[in-house]
């Protein structure tokens, strides 16, 4: 059971807190206190039925600790910052649990954690970024299909770290936002979600990205990423790199992994997020 140890430097006062999640929820929330004053008495508080929580949990802790990931505690602080600003009606409130959950609710972002910082793939797709000279395919068929408007914000989840596909989509008026943890810097990755969570994107672009992905609850959460970010009525546009078609993945190199999957296989799986999806000219569009 987790302890923390609080000094107060004015009144010397000692106190034992307990929080039982401080190593596993990015804002753990404070149960009894027991505090031990200098002269000599004590006090035990019980939790609050809206209990207080603990933000940015990494400051507790020097830089080895290892109960939690430390540069991603940095990066959901970051994150959530950046998204509600100064706001003292908020920095009244966010202190209590409940209230806590309210404001994660309202800017869409409770499942910030889970959906958008843990990685759970296995394989590496670094070696996977190609189109150092030339436009990704899915731009030129979403172009051609009607699906890119202009004005509009399109996200590339796992956009690899070239800027063809933002070169092209900014001359025909589409800013490009690209989220890629494995080709891309940790501030950039940020950077893109906080400008997807505060405006939402008008589509979405995963493109040969879950034909190099084993795991299905890893593809699986990358549609999600998209179905999270769209606004109502947006467009998601998948293209997959199909292989040698046979169904069978394997290693292309030894951290780089294939599927062998016709488009088509990939469907369903787009499907339990996105019902609404169909394939025109080998891309899987899918609206929301």
């Amino acid at each position: 059971m987790p302890t923390i140890i609080k000094i107060n430097n004015k009144t010397n006062a000692i106190s034992l807190i307990q929080c039982d999640e401080f190593d596993s929820q990015d804002c753990p929330v404070i149960g009894k206190v027991l505090t031990f004053k200098q002269d000599g008495s004590c006090k035990l508080t019980k939790q609050s039925e809206n209990p207080f929580i603990y933000h940015h949990k990494w400051l507790f802790v020097a830089d080895d600790y290892n109960g939690f990931d430390i540069n991603k505690s940095k990066l959901y602080s970051y994150i959530w910052k950046s998204l509600l600003g100064v706001d003292p009606s908020v920095s009244s409130i966010i202190g209590r649990y409940h209230c806590w959950c309210e404001i994660l609710k309202k800017h869409k972002i409770e499942n910030l954690t889970k959906l958008w910082l843990d990685c759970d793939q296995k394989v590496s797709s670094k070696k996977t970024s190609m189109n150092s000279r030339n436009k990704p395919k899915i731009f030129g068929l979403g172009c051609d299909l009607g699906l890119f408007r202009d004005n509009t914000v399109n996200l590339d989840i796992g956009g690899g770290k070239f800027e063809t596909g933002t070169t092209f989509l900014s001359k025909i008026g589409v800013t490009n936002l690209i989220i890629d943890p494995f080709n891309r810097p940790v501030i950039d990755n940020a950077n893109a979600i906080i400008q997807s969570k505060k405006h939402g994107v008008d589509t979405v672009t995963i493109s040969n990205v879950l034909n190099v992905i084993i795991e299905d609850t890893v593809k699986l959460k990358l549609i999600e990423q998209a179905f999270d970010a769209l606004n109502d009525d947006g467009t998601l546009l998948v293209t997959c790199y199909e292989g040698n078609r046979s169904g069978v993945g394997c290693f292309s190199s030894k951290d780089s992994w294939q599927e062998n999957k016709k488009t088509a296989e990939y469907l369903p799986l787009i499907s339990k997020i996105f019902p609404k999806s169909h394939i025109k000219k080998g891309l899987i569009i899918a609206k929301k």
